[in-house]
């Protein structure tokens, strides 16, 4: 069966689809080489969009995953999810931070759910609403007789020589009880932010910072998720 994972907080800006995009490109080339499907469950459809970009600029390319769009239809992902999950390794969902009947209803799916803090936003109840809103679904899986929702927390967008980076760091273990957080952060680069959904950016032998940088992050949140 496959294990589904998405990112989320209710904050916007925060990197949700950034991250889908660079952790189910990684995870879906060398070294790991999984099988992998992305649904586009997002209003924004930015994964859709990248992908798109992505293609047009590269025709001949050879797609890693397919990314599937399925905007506000619980049915459809209902469907995909039941195809996908005999056939995939993972499955990741981009879904919107609201937090509505739609998004509980996605969030029943998730077996891991990576919660990113922002650095330098200090808007911190707004995530404290979310990661309550994700355990109170969390509980409905167990009485279902599934799997608690694995929570992960982890500092997005780092950037250390930031006084704000630290105070956002501190907030994080603050959380501690809620979820599990992680050690590495993962910093702000242009590498990211201007990631493929075609090439990933993880290289074990890589010596650029960013990568560098990835790679610890994406190991941890490996580890910590048991994938």
């Amino acid at each position: 069966m496959a294990k589904i994972i998405a990112f989320g907080n209710r904050k916007g800006g925060v990197g949700k689809s950034t991250l889908t995009l660079l952790t189910a490109t990684a995870i879906s080339s060398a070294p790991f080489n999984k099988k992998v499907l992305v649904i586009d469950a997002d209003d924004q459809q930015s994964l859709v969009r990248y992908r798109n970009e992505d293609v047009t600029e590269n025709l001949e390319a050879e797609l890693p995953y397919k990314i599937i769009s399925c905007l506000g239809d619980i049915n459809k992902l209902h469907d995909t999810l039941k195809r996908a999950s005999t056939t995939h390794d993972y499955i990741f969902i981009d879904v919107a931070g609201r937090l509505d009947e739609f998004t509980k209803k996605v969030l029943f799916y998730v077996d891991v759910l990576g919660v990113p803090f922002q650095a330098g936003n200090f808007a911190l109840e707004s995530t404290f609403d979310y990661i309550q809103f994700a355990l109170n679904v969390s509980q409905k899986r167990v009485a279902n007789k599934m799997s608690a929702i694995k929570l992960i927390g982890f500092v997005n967008m780092y950037m250390k020589r930031r006084v704000r980076s630290k105070d956002i760091r501190e907030s994080l273990e603050a959380f501690e009880n809620h979820l599990n957080v992680m050690d590495n952060n993962l910093g702000f680069y242009s590498a990211f932010m201007d990631a493929s959904t075609l090439e990933t950016v993880y290289e074990k032998e890589a010596k650029d910072t960013a990568k560098t940088n990835f790679i610890k992050w994406l190991n941890e949140f490996i580890k910590l998720a048991q994938l």
